[in-house]
């Protein structure tokens, strides 16, 4: 004898097949968007270390510079020191881009090494200091009164090796220096 078949068994494994597909693509969606997120939190974790490495080498060279002497007068010709009124703006996108090299006092920054020792990482820095006008006498303890604290604004952009803008940072810097 001759079974009818209606096709119930086609239809449910069908409807099972477009269920499982469906819970595919949505973790294969959870997948994709969690890696993604994992890639961007470590660009920005490795941007950000790549600003502090190239801030205390910027760091080292103002110290350098200055030698307890105010920036204003030991740094001045410094392609990184932007002579410029206390409270001026910091620099913006436009800037960055034309200032480097630039010979005008309030137009111009320098470049900053980004490495690890004798290592260079793939990036480059452009740095302007510039005064903050703030001035404390008593900050620095171990002057006996003979040093006064200066405060400098700090202006870091760093780019990756493709040239896309990595970090833009601003911080300040104290400086003793002899009243």
């Amino acid at each position: 004898m001759k079974s009818k078949q209606t096709g119930e068994a086609l239809i449910l494994t069908l409807l099972v097949l477009v269920v499982l597909y469906l819970g595919f693509l949505y973790t294969m969606r959870y997948v994709m968007t969690d890696a993604q997120m994992a890639g961007n939190n470590l660009a920005q974790q490795k941007n950000t270390q790549s600003a502090d490495i190239a801030l205390r080498n910027l760091e080292s060279v103002v110290y350098q510079a200055s030698n307890l002497v105010a920036l204003e007068l030991s740094a001045s010709a410094q392609p990184w020191y932007r002579v410029v009124a206390p409270g001026t703006a910091g620099p913006d996108a436009a800037y960055w881009k034309t200032c480097l090299g630039n010979s005008s006092n309030a137009l111009r920054c320098g470049a900053v090494n980004v490495q690890i020792g004798n290592t260079a990482l793939p990036f480059t820095a452009l740095a302007v200091v510039q005064a903050t006008g703030r001035q404390d006498l008593y900050a620095c303890p171990l002057g006996n009164g003979a040093l006064a604290a200066n405060y400098y604004d700090v202006f870091l952009n760093i780019k990756e090796s493709s040239g896309a803008t990595s970090a833009t940072t601003e911080t300040v810097i104290k400086l003793c220096v002899q009243k």
